[in-house]
């Protein structure tokens, strides 16, 4: 996926989801890895279900700041990952002290995939519009600038006569 990647990536950039969505595809045994070492042992169906959610919160934090990625596919992988530790940490859930960073070791996240790739679609697909649009600023009320106090006093007096 490394040449192809850049081009994937250069979507997703502009506000493309579906771009976004191929390349966590592409990288979710190692982030869904890093998400239930967050959490725990995966054998329990809550632990499941939170490190999906983790998954998910990184994933549409990321697709949310995507246009600031400035690295290559190479990079993609540990960028994503900082989102799972942050999307963990506001969850509250610390690091784990047996990851030596994104393994490929995890599960295939096949119980999981059930509800995650759905909803992630639909959050992003609600996400786009606003990322592809340009931010223009609204300049139909300009800001007025304030008047010098020595002017502002001067009338203050005319008014008052």
């Amino acid at each position: 996926m490394e040449p192809a990647a850049d081009a994937v990536i250069a979507r997703a950039q502009s506000g493309d989801p579906g771009a976004f969505i191929e390349l966590a595809r592409h990288h979710e045994p190692g982030l869904r890895a890093l998400a239930e070492a967050r959490v725990g042992k995966p054998s329990i169906a809550s632990d499941e279900r939170d490190a999906d959610s983790i998954l998910l919160d990184a994933l549409v934090e990321a697709f949310g700041a995507m246009a600031s990625f400035a690295g290559g596919a190479e990079e993609f992988e540990a960028w994503l990952a900082r989102f799972v530790d942050r999307a963990a940490a506001k969850r509250g859930i610390g690091r784990a002290t047996a990851t030596g960073g994104v393994g490929r070791a995890g599960g295939s996240g096949i119980a999981g995939e059930v509800e995650l790739w759905p909803q992630l679609a639909t959050e992003l697909a609600a996400m786009a519009p606003a990322l592809a649009a340009p931010q223009i600023p609204d300049r139909r009320f300009p800001v007025v600038p304030k008047l010098p106090s020595t002017a502002r006093s001067a009338r203050r007096r005319r008014r008052a006569t």
